[in-house]
């Protein structure tokens, strides 16, 4: 099944894709919602801390 994936991720790439990107809307997807909103507004709160917002 990984042989599947990593296929999957190349074929992505040859087509334009940016890996990274994927590979973090991955990550996103297998948490639950509130675990999702709440690693967001720890960002959120960082990032607007270093003026970044």
């Amino acid at each position: 099944m990984s042989d599947d994936i990593k296929e999957v991720k190349q074929e992505a790439k040859g087509a334009g894709f940016d890996l990274k990107a994927i590979n973090t809307i991955l990550k996103k997807r297998k948490q639950d919602a509130a675990e999702r909103q709440e690693e967001e507004a720890i960002v959120d709160l960082y990032m607007a801390a270093l003026g970044m917002v």
